[in-house]
């Protein structure tokens, strides 16, 4: 199953790309659904990250997520991580994220989020669309607060209102 989000952002494509990319560890700046997020190096590092780490731990509604870079094209501008969380579904046997930063003339960016999640056949079935739509509105949500804070270089409303709850 896969679920696909796009949005244009006023700004060149690589400040978008330094915010979603360089500082992949620190999406808790902007996104709303991550409390707290920070390096992980465990684990082997992508050769072609300009980092050492090999990834990013993150604090969420649901729990904590390992996320590792599996993909990275820096010419590109296209880097994909899996995602490993504590309170998965059982049925959920995979979930990676591909983002992608495209130049659209004037400035602009073109940014695609493509995620994908592999299902346990059967209740995967069932639970499936549900799922669909959930992880459509938080990525829907993601990429809206990314814009914000690119276009704005602050966090949006909703980051606000999460920190001001005591969920950074």
């Amino acid at each position: 199953m896969n679920v696909l989000r796009e949005l244009e952002i006023n700004a060149a494509p690589k400040q978008v790309w330094g915010i979603l990319a360089h500082n992949f560890h620190k999406a808790d700046q902007w996104a709303s659904s991550i409390y707290v997020s920070s390096p992980r190096s465990t684990g082997t590092t992508h050769p072609e990250t300009p980092f050492v780490e090999s990834g990013r731990t993150c604090e969420t509604e649901l729990g904590g997520f390992k996320e590792t870079i599996v993909h990275y094209d820096e010419k590109n501008m296209r880097f994909g991580y899996q995602a490993q969380g504590e309170k998965m579904p059982f049925f959920v046997k995979g979930l990676s994220n591909t983002w992608t930063v495209k130049p659209t003339g004037n400035g602009y960016s073109h940014v695609t989020s493509k995620v994908e999640i592999k299902l346990m056949p059967v209740i995967g079935t069932i639970m499936g669309p549900m799922m669909k739509m959930q992880l459509g509105g938080v990525i829907k949500s993601a990429m809206e607060e990314l814009k914000h804070f690119v276009e704005t270089g602050k966090p949006h409303p909703r980051k606000v209102q999460a920190a001001q709850k005591g969920k950074k």
